[in-house]
């Protein structure tokens, strides 16, 4: 009998540990007006506060925690915070692909930019799109 009731205890922690494993810690909505920004475009006419996940290059640094983002898309000027650069231990160069994710900081009198959460290396190394220019 003390076997069963071991067992059975075993076979209730399982199913609490695979039950919790595969329910979500939270809940969050998915629909109209959830989506997620993607490019530099769609973050220039977005309102403020939109999240956005933005991968490109960043090209220049303005000043201080102010760079200069691009993708394919367009530019648009993005605040880095020290902390915002996460795990990063490296030099970000232009050449280095990131994915940026914070979120639309509208401006009425000044042009919208994005104030980073996090910014992560994609690929180190750029390569540019083939135009159909180049002989190869």
């Amino acid at each position: 009998m003390r076997q069963t009731m071991k067992h059975q205890m075993i076979r209730g922690m399982a199913l609490v540990a695979v039950l919790g494993a595969s329910t979500p810690l939270w809940a969050q909505y998915e629909g109209p007006g959830s989506e997620t920004i993607k490019t530099v475009e769609e973050a220039k006419k977005a309102s403020d506060d939109a999240e956005v996940v933005l991968t490109g290059h960043i090209i220049r640094q303005i000043n201080h925690e102010d760079y200069l983002f691009r993708d394919a898309t367009g530019e648009i000027n993005v605040e880095i915070d020290g902390d915002e650069w996460g795990a990063i231990r490296e030099p970000v160069t232009p050449e280095m692909t990131v994915r940026i994710s914070g979120e639309v900081d509208y401006h009425q009198t000044e042009p919208t930019d994005i104030d980073a959460r996090q910014v992560e290396i994609i690929e180190t190394a750029y390569r540019p799109a083939m135009t159909g220019l180049e002989k190869g």
